[in-house]
């Protein structure tokens, strides 16, 4: 799915939400369109706009850093950012079994 993923839209509001847990955009970013393990796994409907689907997603930025994203599916390719923070160990061992390790 990942693929279909052109390009993340950023507000503000998702910028000063993500970088609260303390994830820069860059890293969200890296994490969705640069890690060749990244995995993604659709989740239902988005709230708000029952249409667009929601996806998690579990990758690694550049520096090492395991992230947990949320992204809502919108028109065109585009995802919006929900949340983004570091994984719980449990998400951890989700990814490095889908990597192979």
């Amino acid at each position: 799915m990942r693929q279909y993923f052109k390009k993340i839209i950023w507000t503000r509001d998702r910028v000063d939400h993500i970088s609260r847990h303390g994830i820069g955009l860059d890293e969200v970013e890296e994490a969705v369109f640069d890690d060749p393990y990244c995995v993604v796994r659709q989740g239902g409907r988005a709230l708000r706009s029952p249409e667009e689907n929601v996806y998690f997603v579990y990758g690694v930025t550049m520096s090492g850093t395991f992230l947990f994203v949320v992204l809502v599916g919108r028109p065109g390719s585009m995802v919006f950012p929900a949340t983004a923070r570091k994984m719980t160990a449990s998400e951890k061992r989700l990814y490095m079994r889908r990597k192979g390790e």
